[in-house]
């Protein structure tokens, strides 16, 4: 290294002044803002000003070495030194250009390129993005101008500009006041861009614009009066406010006050988008922000919040459209196991019969509705299945002492399953109760741990002893844990079962009918002391046949269950009781008690295999008592009684102990005694009524023979029959056609006492009294005192002519 001599300072002093003068150049062409030529004009003005700073730079050719002085140093280190200073100095150009061009002082920086090098190239791609800054500053300047063309164009240019996500942060809080614009337009961009931010941002970004974003929609969305008049506009204010809570769903506690706000005001809504959407916060809510609120603080105190959006969306169970009320029974769902569980009463309309608010004695009184009842009639499917899943977790995780209380009210609705119209929910319905009921029994683990662990033996004996076809979905006796618990329930269900049985809607007469049906299934011989509940109802609704078909087989149906699994003595005497004739006993009554006497046989004397190998547990002294009804005076004869529908039910029940006999069902009658007082264990301690007691001590009518009494039956029904009244001394081929109309219906009821229903239905057959007048000619005698025993009754005398006849048909045979 050589020593600067003083031709190189003085070289490189001029450098540093020709710098100054660039950039004092450069700044005032900026602040003119007069440039016209672009950024080509810009360059070759810089060039010129460079070339004109630097005119005695020393220059690196030959002529210039010859001239220099042998004393001082060659010049080609100060000029490489003035090289790299100028490629700074241009580089620092380029710099301030850029920052110019961004900030919008410099027109037309791209419409040509400064091809220094790759570098400045590279540069100039660099600044190209924040050609934009300029132009969204303005636009959202403009986002406040009095003109809503202005704010709408702006919003709409805003919607297609590629900003990032500083740019989109920043124009939040203008976005929030275009919320309450005046003109729609406007408010509608201004929430589809709030709600494409919030799709876009993370968790942290979101959660700090909650407080300004929630306070904004509480004023449109949660007051009284509605504030956005347009209904999409409100449905898409609930979206944004659905995405942006469920981004952010962990950290909305300091906020339960806005949000429960915006339910209660959506919910005055009727827009079913609007629902939904306020339907999905409640689900927020009560999945994420309640139950931590419940285990810290206990369920009372979260009581009113829950309840208070209970019974604001309550209405909506009953909306047109079936989307809403699966909505809504999802949002019930969560938001009353959040310390809520009282409000099962609102939804089943129930109250304390001694509490009555002062309100009603001014007529005042809110209307009361059972929400549960109507929901499980529902006409749609989908909202059906999900009532059900409702149910089940409500069952399944209501607190303790809450579901205590209210579990009785949900059971008859889980229940109801069973009977549904889909055949899909009547399983799915019992797949629950089932899994239910194993819950229970884990729950009570030590209470029934020894029946599981040791009645196996005697569950397996009574499942191969069930002998009846259970409704649908059944396949067999229900597990012990389903069992229990519906067992554990029935004794508050059977009182407005039995109440519904006698309401005058028919469809509530046969829903209750069904689920009385369903229940007798699960309580099985623990209905016995309920006997005296159902079967006057059961009578009551059997009454009219003809009216209701389908209600009379339902209330058959639950006879036959009953009968199956309860001792008669609990039951048959307090029918008889009633079937009699009495002034006490109206003949609507009597007649009800005739139609369920055949299911009642029917299913106390079913049971599993043949007579003889399994004998029936039920005495024979029970099929007698019905005979004495039907033929003794005691009885007046039912079988001779001219009201037609009792004539119908004596007919069938006279027809069912035909089948039972032929079956080999009922016991036989040696060693069996007419008793004045039936065994002990009728459920009561009270003495049976004088027609009861009279009944089971009238002997047969023919003594040990149990067919020859039901025949002395069959005998008395036909022998009064209307078509014979008169005819007894009257000749001629009218009174022949009626006496052989009635010997062939008479020998097809015989038939039926000795073959199946398939070789003789009725009679039709040809050969059929052929083959039936030998076993009335095998009886004959004691058939004919029988009869004569009775001769003042109605049918008696005609009774007597047929037996004569047949047996005169037999003997002519002969």
């Amino acid at each position: 290294m050589g020593v600067q001599t003083p031709r190189a300072a003085s070289a490189f002093a001029e450098l540093v002044t020709g710098e100054q003068a660039i950039r004092a150049e450069m700044a005032s062409r900026i602040r003119a803002r007069s440039i016209g030529g672009g950024a080509a004009a810009e360059v070759e003005v810089v060039h010129s000003a460079l070339a004109s700073a630097t005119p005695n730079l020393p220059q690196n050719h030959s002529e210039g070495e010859e001239s220099q002085p042998s004393s001082v140093r060659k010049p080609s280190d100060q000029q490489a030194a003035a090289a790299d200073r100028m490629k700074s100095v241009l580089a620092l150009r380029k710099s301030q250009v850029g920052k110019a061009a961004a900030a919008g002082q410099l027109r037309g920086l791209h419409s040509s390129k400064d091809s220094d090098d790759e570098e400045d190239e590279a540069e100039d791609a660099d600044t190209a993005p924040g050609s934009g800054s300029a132009t969204f500053d303005r636009l959202v300047n403009l986002l406040g101008d009095p003109t809503a063309a202005s704010r709408q164009a702006a919003l709409q240019q805003l919607c297609g500009l590629p900003l990032g996500g500083d740019q989109r942060k920043s124009l939040l809080r203008p976005l929030l006041l275009r919320f309450a614009d005046p003109s729609e337009r406007c408010r509608e961009l201004a929430a589809s861009i709030f709600e494409q931010w919030v799709e876009g941002a993370d968790v942290a970004d979101v959660s700090g614009s909650l407080p300004f974003l929630l306070p904004v929609l509480v004023e449109r969305l949660g007051t009284e009066a509605t504030a956005e008049p347009s209904e999409e506009l409100r449905s898409a204010l609930v979206s944004l406010t659905t995405k942006a809570l469920f981004k952010v769903r962990a950290l909305l506690r300091p906020y339960v006050a806005e949000i429960g706000s915006i339910v209660l005001g959506v919910c005055r809504d009727n827009y079913p988008p609007a629902l939904r959407g306020a339907c999905a916060l409640m689900v927020l809510v009560g999945r994420e922000v309640l139950p931590p609120m419940v285990k810290s603080m206990g369920g009372k105190a979260v009581q009113p919040y829950s309840a208070r959006l209970i019974e604001a969306v309550l209405p909506h169970l009953h909306h047109r459209h079936s989307s809403v009320r699966v909505a809504v029974l999802e949002a019930l769902e969560h938001v009353l196991l959040a310390g809520a569980g009282q409000s099962v009463e609102t939804l089943v309309g129930w109250r304390m019969q001694n509490n009555v608010p002062i309100a009603e004695f001014y007529g005042k009184g809110e209307v009361r509705r059972n929400h549960l009842a109507d929901l499980s009639r529902d006409s749609s499917v989908a909202v059906r299945s999900r009532f059900l899943r409702t149910l089940e977790r409500w069952v399944r995780d209501m607190a303790g002492e809450d579901l205590y209380e209210q579990e009785v009210r949900l059971y008859p609705y889980l229940c109801n399953f069973l009977v549904d119209d889909a055949p899909q929910l009547c399983s799915q319905g019992l797949c629950v109760l089932i899994s239910l009921g194993e819950a229970y029994l884990e729950a009570h683990e030590d209470e029934y741990r020894e029946r599981v662990e040791y009645g196996h033996a005697e569950e397996v004996r009574r499942d191969e002893a069930l002998n009846i076809q259970l409704p649908h979905p059944f396949a067999g006796r229900p597990p012990l844990g389903a069992r229990v618990r519906v067992r554990n329930h029935f004794r508050a269900l059977v009182h407005p079962i039995v109440a519904e049985l006698s309401c005058w809607t028919a469809k509530e007469r046969l829903q209750s009918a069904s689920l009385l049906e369903v229940l007798l299934v699960f309580v099985e011989g623990h209905a016995a002391e309920f006997g005296h509940l159902v079967l006057p109802a059961l009578a009551k609704a059997a009454a009219n046949a003809d009216a209701e078909p389908e209600l009379v087989r339902r209330v058959c149906s639950c006879a036959r269950v009953l009968a199956h699994y309860v001792d008669a003595r609990s039951y048959l005497p307090l029918l008889l009781q009633m079937a009699v004739a009495d002034p006490l006993n109206t003949l609507s009554q009597r007649t009800g008690c005739f139609t369920l006497l055949p299911p009642l046989l029917r299913g106390m004397y079913l049971v599993k295999g043949a007579a003889a190998e399994a004998p029936s547990t039920t005495p024979a002294t029970h099929a007698l008592a019905a005979l004495s009804l039907l033929c003794s005076e005691r009885g007046e004869a039912a079988a001779c009684a001219q009201h037609t529908p009792l004539r119908n039910g004596a007919r069938a029940t006279l027809r069912e102990l035909c089948a039972l006999y032929r079956e080999g069902r009922l016991p036989p009658l040696d060693g069996v005694e007419p008793v004045s007082e039936p065994p002990s264990g009728y459920g009561s301690t009270e003495k049976l009524e004088s027609a009861a007691r009279e009944l089971y001590a009238t002997p047969p009518a023919v003594r040990g023979s149990i067919d020859g009494s039901i025949l002395v039956g069959l005998l008395l029904w036909h022998g009064s029959d209307p078509a014979l009244s008169g005819l007894l001394e009257q000749q001629g081929a009218a009174a022949a056609s009626a006496w052989g109309a009635v010997a062939s219906s008479l020998a097809g009821d015989v038939m039926l006492l000795y073959r199946s229903a398939e070789e003789a239905p009725g009679g039709r057959p040809e050969g059929a009294a052929a083959n039936a007048w030998p076993h009335l000619r095998h009886h004959y005698t004691r058939l004919r005192s029988a009869l004569a025993a009775r001769a003042d009754q109605v049918g008696a005398p005609a009774a007597m002519e047929l037996l004569d006849r047949a047996a005169s048909d037999v003997g002519a045979a002969e």
